[in-house]
């Protein structure tokens, strides 16, 4: 960095003065003074203010460019990837540098997801994840975050969701969905066959649609099933048979698990998860012996 912000305090009326310390120039610039002063980042981010006065200043250095904002007191200030952002009336901004002159980007409402377990966080290398999400007059909202030490505008959206992992769903206008992790600047591609649960449902990737399918109210049980539970006691249920793309329905009815959950009897049939297999035997599940009871006594 070839510009940093120093403070010096002097002067009759006890004023902090903010100088910029240029290595192209020999002296100390004069900046600004005031009262108060704090340093949001030292030495790229500072903010001055008096005592009785309604509005702050804010200075920044990025890109070795100097900025200023002017908000409100009680305006907060923070810094993520070495880049400042600020909130004004409800909603966060950030200071871009454009032909040559600083604009304000608006960046919308802001949102925190904390991460879960210490691989997460090891993994991405925080604690937490903030991201934000800015309305549209069509009804959809622009999602931006910070990654890679730039900001990084993922796409219009519909709807953004959060799941319990360390990623966010997003809803396009083809009722497909991205996926975002912490450190992405584009939408995660998944592989052939891939899956995960979240949200009350089944995502699945699609290489033709380059997108993931939502299947809602469903539940992996094995890399070969999944199952839905109905009713309004969840009395019956539907086993689906999965082929890495599609879900097929093989049975519905009345059921209950057995074996520790390893099994699933339908109707009288049970179906067995196979633990080193990791799939359950759908074309010939056997019958509960209550059903060979119940088959037998129809004889007579």
């Amino acid at each position: 960095m070839k510009k940093t912000f120093q403070l010096k305090w002097g002067g009759s009326e006890d004023l902090c003065y903010l100088y910029l310390d240029d290595q192209s120039l020999v002296h100390y610039q004069l900046i600004d003074h005031a009262k108060n002063v704090k340093f949001i980042k030292s030495p790229s981010h500072v903010v001055l203010w008096n005592k009785d006065a309604k509005i702050k200043t804010l200075y920044g250095i990025q890109h070795d460019e100097i900025f200023k904002v002017i908000l409100p007191k009680e305006s907060p200030i923070e810094v993520i990837n070495d880049i400042c952002i600020f909130e004004e009336n409800g909603l966060w901004y950030t200071m871009k540098f454009d032909k040559g002159a600083w604009q304000r980007l608006v960046l919308g409402k802001k949102f925190e997801k904390r991460l879960n377990g210490a691989s997460e966080i090891y993994k991405f290398e925080c604690t937490s994840w903030k991201y934000f999400l800015k309305e549209e007059p069509n009804n959809t909202v622009k999602l931006y975050h910070f990654a890679k030490k730039k900001l990084c505008f993922l796409g219009s959206y519909f709807e953004v969701v959060e799941t319990n992992q360390a990623r966010i769903i997003a809803l396009r206008s083809d009722e497909l969905y991205d996926m975002f992790y912490p450190d992405s600047c584009s939408p995660i591609e998944g592989k052939e066959g891939e899956t995960f649960c979240a949200w009350g449902g089944i995502f699945v990737w699609s290489k033709d649609q380059n997108g993931w399918i939502f299947h809602p109210n469903c539940s992996l049980w094995a890399n070969n099933a999944a199952y839905r539970i109905l009713g309004d006691y969840g009395e019956k249920i539907e086993l689906y048979r999965f082929d890495g793309k599609n879900f097929h329905l093989v049975t519905k009815g009345r059921w209950y698990w057995t074996s520790g959950a390893s099994a699933l009897c339908i109707e009288g049939m049970k179906y067995t998860h196979n633990i080193k297999t990791g799939s359950v035997n759908l074309d010939t599940p056997k019958p509960t012996i209550e059903k060979r009871i119940k088959d037998f006594l129809k004889r007579f």
